[in-house]
């Protein structure tokens, strides 16, 4: 399989936002959040991956 890779957008603060980037590989799934989206802190992260917290700043494997 060749390496997919989408952009995940978010309405939740109101305006359209974009949350991140999603790479997916034969062995492995990486998620990384945009310095914008960080910026805006009222805004909950992707559900799946839980708290903002914990992932705001480096890419999740």
């Amino acid at each position: 399989m060749s390496d997919r890779q989408a952009v995940i957008w978010t309405r939740a603060g109101g305006d359209p936002i974009k949350m991140g980037d999603l790479v997916i590989t034969d062995t492995e799934s990486r998620f990384t959040y945009t310095p914008g989206f960080l910026e805006h802190t009222r805004l909950s992260g992707l559900s799946l991956l839980a708290t903002l917290a914990l992932f705001a700043n480096q890419t999740i494997t």
